[in-house]
């Protein structure tokens, strides 16, 4: 693999963050849009903690725990339909810039076998499509760590009966809790953590006292009624004044959350005219919203990016959801896209001060610390004591279950095991979860492990396989040299063969191979990348081959080979799925190995695609370039017979093609316009004759004055030079060292270091060999020998007269 901004700890981390809803008013997002920001995106670049934290184990010891991150989320939020999604992770690949590559040798430098090879440093389309594919991500019911820990609940204090909306919005709030059959969103339990912020807009508390005042008094009603610690006052700024810091950063661009609205056909998209590109969530009946008719129920859904998700109508682009499961049109559908920068072009918190930013940070400190760490200790002494208690119970049942039945392999039964919310084994998981998202790697480690042979025992092989995964990240965790490497590799085999979730087994094979990169196994990485690739899922073949294809160019020996033959079929599956600028970069990165092997073929198909890719994305030049260098290669003599003739007529007509548009296009006259090298010019054999040719004498008695001609056969020009050279040092007294032979037929044969020299008005005739190499006709019209006359130093270009009187013999 390239290298990752995030190192697998922080990734793994990051993968794994406690999730907190968010519900806000209708007014406290009215309020926060002035700044050009909803609420939940007003707070999400100060998300995550700086300072360490400390949070106590079920044994009461407490254990530090650094950059705890906290996701906050639009408690209405839903990941996109099927096609959406797809669209949604094809456009973070294809917006997502890369840096330029860097030159690489790979091999002992001065050897034979040394490669300086131009590779990307990272991948940071691969990391935005993963992070992007994590967050959109159904939550499930084997597991706990996409399920909403606690919900703060936001109203404005400018509003008219702000604690009557905060009273209703916690009516609302307990019936997502309670609703049944469970629905989305999922909670982590039915005793969440309820946080109540009041905004307060210091812009209006400014004007009068009597609304500071009022504001006041709500929050102490709030306090009274909740606890001081689960209440927050937050004041912002609403209004641009002397204060405002006109330079504050805009750190929210890359946080922000876009609604992408659609039918259930995923085929239209839409936005609101907030100013946001984002919605903005009514809530003044949010009771109501519950959608009539709802059938959605507690069984797992489909991850609607499945690869494998069947099409029922390819035309129309619908999809075939999970029977039971069905998601209202009119329910917000909201997605992060960290990389797509939406809204880049706007000023987010253009209102905001630094003392507002401040205050936004003390308010997340103050939630993690005062109310979250403390919720989270009691819900882990809660859960650890109600799985002691049963677990005891619960033993000797096992045990004689686990001799009776004996274990089975996971290929041997089907996952048909249902387990009520409040089983042994789900709280088991459930602890494990709070465990881990918390930084208590090594307790969580003892109920993973606890769970899975709970979860095999019963056959269960879904649960079995997640807390087999889960228990191998938490020893990795815990301790990078000493973890399971065969949790990883099983937890895979059975998402993959048993359970057919594909979708969990991506999830498996993103972290499991930050895992093994980082233990320096890019071979198994390599492997586990290649597992994942089908027919179904262009896109995500593409990534896992390029990726596998990293690995074995970073691994400690590197395999050229490999990564080009994997970067090749990178480059395939990219363009595939219309992804032409990364299938042109794939496809580059594999040409540097094979262009040092002479591999005729291997060659000739990489010059085709980058030619057509780079004709497909309008870089005429250098698809030009590309189909030029195609053509050279059949030109070799030793190549022309490697390809078919309808392959090289293919090959001829793409390059006439992109010549047509590059020369009506980009064609520069000064740099002179590029050449087909067609057909062939046998540069040896070339013959100049300076004088007209020697036409039959008219009569017999007739003889004529030269012996040169180009129909005659070639002269003795050893023989004639001796006898010029004779004649010359006796008549001239001219030395044999400065004698230069009066050439008038120039050929491979004769000395030719100094230029001929014609009287003007003479003719010269040029003979020229063309050869085609190709397997196929070429029709050649048109023929010129162009020359271009340069005249000496001392001489001016329009003292001697030229014409161009030319006769050429084509063979």
């Amino acid at each position: 693999m390239a290298q990752c901004k995030f190192s697998p700890h922080e990734y793994i981390q990051n993968s794994f963050s406690p999730q907190v809803a968010i519900l806000c008013s209708e007014d406290a997002d009215n309020l926060c849009l002035k700044n050009n920001l909803r609420f939940v995106e007003l707070i999400q670049p100060f998300c995550r903690l700086n300072s360490e934290i400390r949070i106590a184990d079920p044994a009461g010891t407490t254990v530090p725990f650094r950059n705890l991150r906290v996701v906050f989320e639009d408690m209405n939020r839903r990941p996109p339909q099927p096609t959406l999604g797809k669209k949604l992770l094809s456009e973070v690949v294809s917006s997502t810039p890369w840096d330029r590559p860097v030159t690489r040798t790979i091999g002992a430098s001065g050897t034979r076998e040394a490669l300086e090879l131009e590779l990307q440093p990272s991948t940071p389309w691969f990391e935005t499509w993963r992070d992007t594919f994590l967050h959109v991500q159904y939550p499930s019911d084997h597991e706990f760590t996409k399920h909403y820990i606690a919900c703060i609940v936001v109203v404005a204090a400018t509003s008219e009966q702000p604690v009557e909306q905060l009273n209703r919005l916690s009516q609302y709030l307990h019936q997502q809790l309670h609703q049944t059959p469970a629905r989305f969103p999922k909670w982590f339990s039915p005793n969440i953590l309820k946080f109540c912020v009041l905004l307060h807009d210091v812009t209006a508390g400014d004007l009068t006292r009597q609304v500071k005042q009022q504001s006041e008094q709500i929050f102490e009603h709030m306090v009274t009624t909740f606890g001081s610690s689960n209440c927050h006052l937050l004041q912002i700024n609403s209004r641009e004044t002397d204060q405002t810091d006109i330079h504050l950063p805009d750190p929210w661009s890359q946080f922000l959350l876009q609604r992408a609205a659609c039918d259930l056909s995923g085929g239209n998209s839409s936005e609101t005219s907030s100013g946001t590109g984002t919605p903005r969530e009514d809530v003044s009946a949010l009771p109501s919203r519950v959608i009539e008719g709802d059938t959605m129920d507690t069984a797992e859904p489909i991850h609607p990016l499945s690869p494998t998700l069947p099409p029922t109508d390819e035309k129309n682009g619908t999809f075939d959801m999970m029977p039971g499961v069905e998601i209202s049109s009119d329910v917000p559908v909201m997605v992060n896209r960290p990389s797509l920068g939406v809204g880049a072009g706007q000023h987010h918190g253009g209102c905001l001060t630094s003392s507002d930013v401040d205050r936004i940070r003390i308010f997340i400190h103050e939630f993690c610390v005062r109310s979250l760490i403390p919720h989270v200790e009691k819900q882990i002494r809660y859960l650890n004591e109600v799985v002691t208690n049963r677990s005891r119970s619960k033993s000797l049942l096992s045990a004689t279950r686990r001799w009776l039945v004996g274990n089975k392999s996971p290929g041997s039964a089907t996952n048909s095991v249902i387990y009520s919310s409040e089983a042994t084994e789900l709280q088991t998981r459930r602890l494990g979860d709070l465990c881990f998202m918390f930084g208590l790697y090594e307790v969580a480690y003892s109920y993973y492990h606890t769970a899975k042979n709970d979860f095999k025992s019963d056959q269960a092989w879904l649960y079995f396989a997640g807390a087999q995964e889960m228990a191998a990240l938490a020893a990795f965790m815990q301790n990078s040299s000493d973890y399971p490497k065969r949790y990883l590799e099983n937890s895979l085999q059975t998402y993959l063969n048993v359970c057919k979730v594909y979708n969990f087994a991506i999830r498996s094979t993103l972290l499991s191979t930050e895992v093994l990169k980082h233990c320096g196994e890019f071979g198994e990485a390599a492997m586990m990348f290649i597992k994942l690739t089908s027919e179904e899922s262009d896109l995500l073949s593409a990534l896992m081959l390029e990726q596998a294809a990293h690995c074995f160019i970073n691994s400690q020996r590197p395999l050229p080979r490999k990564y080009a033959f994997h970067m090749t079929l990178a480059g395939h599956r990219f363009s595939k799925a219309g992804q032409r600028s990364h299938s042109l970069r794939a496809y580059k990165q594999a040409f540097q190995v094979y262009a040092t092997h002479g591999w005729v073929l291997a060659e000739d198909h990489i010059h085709f695609t980058l030619g057509k890719q780079a004709h497909h994305l309008k870089q005429l030049t250098e698809g030009l370039e590309a189909y030029s260098k195609l053509v050279d290669q059949k030109l070799k003599k030793n190549a022309s017979s490697q390809q078919s003739p309808s392959q090289q007529i293919t090959y001829v007509r793409e390059f006439i093609n992109i010549f047509h548009q590059y020369t009506e296009q980009e064609w520069n006259a000064s740099l002179g316009a590029p050449c087909l090298p067609l057909p062939l010019i046998e540069s040896q054999v070339t013959r100049v004759l300076l004088g007209a040719p020697q036409d039959s004498p008219t009569s017999s008695d007739w003889i004529a004055a030269s012996h040169l001609s180009l129909d005659a056969p070639p002269p003795d020009n050893a023989r004639w030079f001796a006898l010029e050279r004779e004649v010359t040092e006796k008549y001239s007294g001219l030395n044999a060292n400065t004698f230069k032979p009066n050439l008038q037929l120039l050929t491979s044969d004769t000395p030719n270091t100094e230029s001929p020299v014609v009287p003007v008005n003479e003719p010269v005739v040029v003979e020229i060999i063309m050869v085609n190499p190709l397997s196929l006709s070429l029709l050649i019209s048109d023929v010129r020998l162009v020359f271009t006359f340069e005249p000496a130093d001392d001489e001016e270009p329009n003292d001697v007269s030229v014409k161009h009187s030319t006769c050429l013999f084509l063979h």
